[in-house]
């Protein structure tokens, strides 16, 4: 990466930034030579790629956990969904898609880090990213596709480093252990104290099945990559309509769900409001792709009850995710803790589990429950131990209900500091790991290639499996789990 030209210029942060770069932009700025393997740029196209590369800030705009960067340009990051199409087979109309869905993504990355660095995302760098994807030819995009592919989560030299052919065959027969006794625990009984959340966010009228459908075969129809790229009122719309309740059995102050703030230029819990931090994505099931809404929870801690437990620590969380099918109704449900831990799929019976996963399979169970959803929280460790219909769910334990509010994901990217004497910061660090939630099972499962297993990380950075490879944010994942039937 190149030096950073701005180091040391204190006025460069203050709120004509935005202004100064466009003004840059327009009177042009010295030439830069491509790096290896990017193509030769026209003039002025040039000027922009210098302005990207030369991002002020704290030195993390090109981190590898907000997805792929190629080397040519690292100020675009591919996910996993645009890194998995074949990009030289596109015709016009879908590759134009296709470009316009990587610049977002790389666009969001960026403002991000813009906002960290000096308070604010610029403008002139949106445009700029448009400039060098037009200006990209085709074969170098799939290239960059490949390279993308070609990656993972797993780091192959230490699986080998530490035996993985040896030490795999005792994970698996532990993990297969922990979802037998998880299974026969599964929808209780429960004894103790209860709080339930219930989502705030609502919205004038709730659409009919019918309504919903007609956006969605719309949205289907209008995108060349078959992706339902809904409109932002729709999208929050269904995100509100399929929000879960929470049931929270409570053991301590650690089972009171928060939301994430920042004070002294550092992420911090805060109790002072209930949160949930909402994403979207994409998924191909049956050969088609289908819209996905997950809803991501915090919790200060994960007790650790003894000196010798290594799954405590600080920050904890849950991500629950809804694939909807093509009409835009629940098809599938799974959820993950925020580590990357206790992969658990609900699926109808008619789903069936393929028989080549390999040995290390999620926590399957059955999608018995209508409308919204309850989930029920063991104290302490925050296991999803039982999901019904919250019409439906019996209340016998609950002593207290409060709600929580809607945020983007993206606000754990750029969080204001409430002194205000800080910029803003990250939730995360470079590699996308809360560094404060180490947990000492990293020591124990550093044979498995996963970087500081049991860590809290940041979504698209969840390997969900220590015996062989998978990640939760794979467009194919349940192509890999499911036949449809």
């Amino acid at each position: 990466m190149l030096s950073n030209p701005f180091e040391g210029t204190s006025t460069f942060y203050n709120k004509t930034s935005g202004a100064l770069l466009a003004l840059l932009l327009l009177s042009g700025c010295a030439s830069f030579a491509p790096s290896p393997g990017a193509p030769e740029w026209p003039v002025g196209v040039e000027q922009c790629r210098e302005l990207l590369l030369a991002q002020p800030g704290d030195g993390d705009a090109m981190t590898p956990a907000a997805g792929h960067r190629p080397a040519a340009q690292p100020y675009f990051a591919l996910d996993s969904l645009h890194a998995h199409f074949a990009v030289d087979t596109l015709d016009h109309a879908a590759f134009s898609e296709w470009k316009a869905g990587v610049v977002s993504h790389s666009w969001e990355e960026l403002a991000a880090h813009q906002t960290r660095s000096h308070g604010e995302p610029m403008v002139s760098s949106r445009g700029c990213l448009v400039q060098l994807a037009q200006a990209t030819p085709q074969e170098y995009w799939a290239d960059y596709a490949r390279e993308a592919r070609d990656q993972d989560l797993y780091r192959d030299w230490q699986r080998w480093a530490g035996l993985y052919p040896l030490a795999s065959p005792v994970v698996t027969w532990r993990i297969r252990s922990a979802q037998a006794d998880w299974r026969n625990e599964y929808g209780g009984p429960f004894d103790g104290d209860g709080v339930i959340y219930r989502p705030t966010e609502a919205h004038d009228t709730t659409p009919d099945h019918a309504q919903i459908a007609e956006w969605m075969a719309a949205a289907y129809a209008d995108n060349p990559l078959g992706l339902p790229r809904l409109g932002a009122e729709q999208l929050s719309v269904l995100q509100a309509l399929h929000a879960p309740e929470l049931k929270v059995l409570q053991g301590s102050e650690a089972d009171r769900l928060g939301g994430v703030t920042a004070a002294d230029g550092e992420a911090r819990f805060s109790e002072s409001s209930a949160l949930a931090y909402l994403d979207h994505g994409f998924a191909r099931y049956d050969d088609r792709y289908l819209l996905q809404l997950s809803y991501t929870f915090w919790f200060r801690e994960r007790p650790r009850p003894h000196a010798l437990d290594i799954y405590g620590g600080p920050w904890n969380g849950i991500t629950w995710r809804v694939t909807l099918d093509e009409s835009g109704q629940p098809l599938l449900f799974d959820a993950i803790h925020n580590c990357g831990c206790y992969h658990q799929v609900w699926k109808p019976d008619r789903h069936l589990v393929r028989t080549d996963i390999g040995r290390e399979e999620p926590l399957f169970l059955p999608l018995d429950w209508t409308g919204r959803p309850r989930l029920t929280l063991l104290p302490g460790t925050h296991y999803v131990r039982r999901v019904v219909s919250a019409e439906r769910d019996p209340e016998d334990v609950v002593t207290e209900r409060q709600t929580y509010a809607f945020r983007p994901y993206d606000d754990l990217l750029a969080l204001p500091d409430e002194a205000g004497e800080y910029r803003a910061v990250s939730l995360f660090d470079d590699d996308g790991l809360i560094r404060d939630s180490a947990r000492l099972e990293r020591f124990v499962l550093w044979p498995f290639g996963v970087q500081s297993p049991g860590a809290m990380r940041r979504n698209g950075t969840h390997a969900i499996a220590f015996v062989g490879k998978r990640q939760f944010d794979d467009p194919l994942l349940f192509e890999q789990l499911l036949e449809p039937n």
